[in-house]
């Protein structure tokens, strides 16, 4: 860990801002391979930010940002679990949002000292907080399953986890948009200098053995493939308590962060802080793909897809089960535009000139994102979807297929309600959809690249969706999220009853047979494809869309939606890589169509 400060003139009482930030969010969220261990990973991170809060309110540290004084908001869920007062424990379910991770990995403080050794010394106080409390869950992870985990190396890979670097600066006036500014610069220095331990050393044991079950020296984490595991065996863990049956497999081998993960809601949370077992409801991914958020994949029999993200040697008969196996889930990251800007003021310093960033600008920003949080939930709830994270302006959600465009679109839609001084937030949000049998954490970070394309290939306020065939091809598309005429195409083609074969819906079939039309106007699809201008493509897909309508049993009145729709698509058609001499946004089209087709029909919305 390094330490940054920078101290320009002394007085009696001086104002620092100190950024203080936890890490690393990566090995947080990654190495998912179950729901549960994407939740578990997100809420743990918020936890330990939440003790943080917690030492920084008593210390006398003003907190900036995110606003912790928001009456009922999210963050006092979180810290109510922490100080275990205020919680309504006689709920059915979590349905208040006290196990909602909310809080990001970064706080902003305003400090009032006399000197330097003041800052420092809250700034190590603040340190210490994170790193105690995870030692706190590791203790009762080994006080419940002593007997089957291999102490030392638990102990040794847990104490160096944790990543924490801060960094200050005095502020000099009431703008502090120059002081932020410097900060981050710093606290950027002291991440990229921070000090890397030893985390993946070798240690011998003496429980090293060769039985079934053993413990194995030197066997890599099998989620992460980082830290050496400390599961010595299995068969303990289930004899100690057999929930974890569901938890842990026979063939797992963890390290301490992803034991962690998988344990901590039975050790900690629900024994030490008396949360109720019923709040820890986590489906599988094949209820979610079903839109069943209520069921506990733990609940499921040992002869059907237990925790159903573990995708290996799945080889279960389906007839009797209730489960499909040509079942597609979604994955949803949403994340607000230029985030930074408006933390920083920019935003509106762009427009006013005489705008002055200060810490109760920075609260009202804090609070805007805390409002939409709350609704983001509410948003994924309707859409029978499960929600992993909702930190201000980043969500993470896990949903049925065929409601993710709609709750994309929704999200974005109460996002650009927020405002601040009449400029309106604007989202990009990036969806990844795969088979059941598809690795989550494969999904995910689809899902994350998705979001990113959204932002930097179609360029901001728009949605990404990366489709995943079992055939390892991925189908891509997106659009900006004010292009209503793209949605509206698209909508309309996915909208079918009755598995495709109701006369007044359109078919798959199609679909497909006018992708094998726009297919031979993609130069990559047909060596001899013509090049067309913009009124060539209206004219004659215009044309080729009326011939392939007329061999299929489509309503009149919904193919002259269909025709008005995709001329006015094809109009204002524009690619990511836009060459006139390959027809790249017929192929962009192309893609539209075959989002269409792989999205199962819309049901109807709560």
């Amino acid at each position: 860990m390094y330490i940054i400060v920078n101290c320009i003139r002394y007085k009696n009482i001086m104002s620092y801002l100190l950024t203080f930030q936890l890490g690393p969010v990566q090995d947080f969220l990654a190495a998912a391979k179950t729901t549960r261990d994407l939740w578990s990973g997100s809420y743990i991170l918020s936890y330990l930010m939440a003790s943080t809060i917690t030492n920084a309110r008593k210390s006398g540290a003003e907190i900036i940002f995110p606003n912790p004084y928001d009456g009922t908001g999210p963050t006092l869920k979180i810290l109510n679990v922490l100080s275990n007062n205020g919680i309504d424990k006689s709920s059915s379910n979590d349905n208040e949002g006290y196990l909602l991770p909310t809080l990001p990995n970064k706080l902003l403080l305003r400090l009032n000292c006399a000197n330097y050794e003041e800052v420092r010394n809250i700034a190590y106080d603040l340190e210490s907080v994170p790193r105690q409390t995870l030692k706190e869950i590791g203790e009762s992870i080994k006080n419940s399953f002593q007997k089957a985990i291999d102490i030392e190396r638990f102990d040794i890979q847990l104490n160096s986890f944790l990543e924490i670097y801060w960094a200050a600066l005095e502020i000099d006036g009431d703008d502090i948009s120059k002081c932020y500014k410097n900060l981050n610069r710093i606290a950027s220095a002291a991440k990229n200098l921070r000090f890397f331990s030893a985390r993946n050393r070798s240690w011998f044991s003496e429980n090293f053995g060769n039985e079934e079950n053993s413990f194995r020296r030197n066997e890599k984490d099998f989620l992460s493939g980082k830290d050496e595991n400390v599961i010595l065996s299995c068969q303990k863990f289930h004899e100690l308590d057999p929930r974890t049956k569901s938890l842990i497999r026979y063939n797992e081998r963890l390290g301490a962060i992803n034991l962690t993960k998988r344990l901590w809601h039975l050790t900690y949370l629900q024994k030490l802080k008396g949360l109720p077992e019923r709040w820890f409801i986590m489906p599988c991914a094949y209820d979610i793909a079903k839109g069943k958020i209520d069921k506990d994949s733990s609940e499921t029999k040992d002869d059907l897809p237990v925790n159903a993200d573990n995708n290996s040697n799945f080889s279960y008969e389906f007839e009797n089960t209730g489960y499909s196996p040509d079942k597609y889930y979604a994955v949803l990251a949403f994340d607000g535009d230029k985030i930074g800007k408006w933390v920083s003021g920019e935003n509106l310093k762009e427009r006013n000139p005489d705008f002055v960033l200060d810490e109760s600008y920075l609260k009202e920003f804090s609070d805007k994102l805390n409002q939409f949080t709350m609704i983001a939930k509410k948003i994924v709830d309707d859409c029978n979807g499960k929600l992993i994270y909702a930190g201000g302006d980043d969500v993470l959600a896990l949903l049925p297929s065929e409601v993710s465009i709609d709750c994309a679109q929704r999200l974005n839609k109460e996002f650009g309600k927020l405002k601040i001084n009449e400029v309106a937030f604007e989202s990009s949000c990036g969806i990844a959809i795969g088979h059941v049998k598809i690795p989550l954490q494969d999904i995910v970070k689809q899902a994350q690249q998705s979001e990113k394309d959204a932002k930097n290939v179609y360029g901001r306020n728009a949605l990404s969706i990366h489709i995943l065939k079992r055939s390892g091809e991925i189908i891509k598309w997106g659009s900006k999220f004010d292009n209503a005429k793209n949605f509206e195409l698209l909508n309309t083609l996915i909208f079918r009853a009755n598995n495709s074969k109701s006369v007044n819906d359109i078919s798959e079939k199609f679909l497909y047979d006018f992708m094998k039309v726009l297919y031979r106007y993609i130069s990559n699809g047909t060596k001899n494809a013509p090049i067309l201008n913009s009124s060539e493509k209206a004219m004659i897909l215009e044309s080729e869309l009326l011939s392939t309508m007329e061999s299929k049993p489509i309503p009149e009145a919904l193919r002259e939606k269909l025709r008005k729709s995709l001329k006015e698509v094809i109009l204002n058609l524009r690619s990511p890589d836009a060459d006139s001499t390959i027809n790249s946004d017929i192929e962009t089209l192309l893609n539209l169509f075959q989002v269409a087709a792989w999205m199962e029909p819309k049901p109807q919305m709560k």
